[in-house]
């Protein structure tokens, strides 16, 4: 009969414990964006401790999370993190780049009909395909813009700049060209 010691068998306790901890700090949105389209959005918990994070001088606001200008947070410590973004289409699927992307979705719906809506994509073919989005809220609002050219996803934009967001807030609907 196989049998652990008393440490192999705590250290797979606490493997799996921890495993099952960040399974629990995530959550998943999906939407359809269209026929064949659609996106999954991961959100996990934020712990401090596994980042490395740079308060700017005399104050106590955040400077930097992993020696880059955090995106969705205003100076504050993040509750969240973007941890994965797919986007399908027609069955193919392509990861997002989602490095600095926090406090992003929350518990938003796609849109609200009629004001806003917060993502959207489009495709000329299967594997050339645009994708944007408006996250975070406020002061700490950010835009992004993927593309997929040719299978091969690219984060193209990703700004705070309130021009931009304005601009992603009334054109959300990336151009489709002929």
């Amino acid at each position: 009969m196989f049998q652990l010691s008393k440490l192999a068998f705590m250290k797979a306790l606490f493997i799996i414990t921890c495993l099952f901890a960040s399974s629990l700090s995530a959550e998943e949105h999906q939407f359809v964006l269209g026929e064949g389209l659609s996106i999954k959005i991961v959100e996990s918990a934020f712990i401090s401790s596994e980042w490395n994070i740079s308060y700017c001088p005399n104050s106590k606001r955040v400077c930097f999370i992993n020696g880059l200008t955090p995106m969705g947070v205003d100076g504050n410590i993040p509750e969240t993190y973007v941890s994965k973004l797919v986007a399908t289409v027609n069955g193919l699927s392509y990861q997002l780049d989602t490095s600095n992307m926090f406090n992003a979705w929350g518990d938003r719906p796609l849109e609200h009909p009629g004001s806003i809506k917060y993502f959207s994509g489009v495709c000329q073919y299967q594997a050339n395909c645009t994708f944007r989005g408006i996250f975070s809220d406020a002061a700490a609002s950010f835009v992004v813009e993927w593309r997929i050219n040719q299978g091969v996803p690219e984060r193209t934009i990703m700004t705070s700049s309130q021009d931009v967001v304005s601009l992603f807030i009334d054109n959300i609907d990336p151009p489709v060209y002929d």
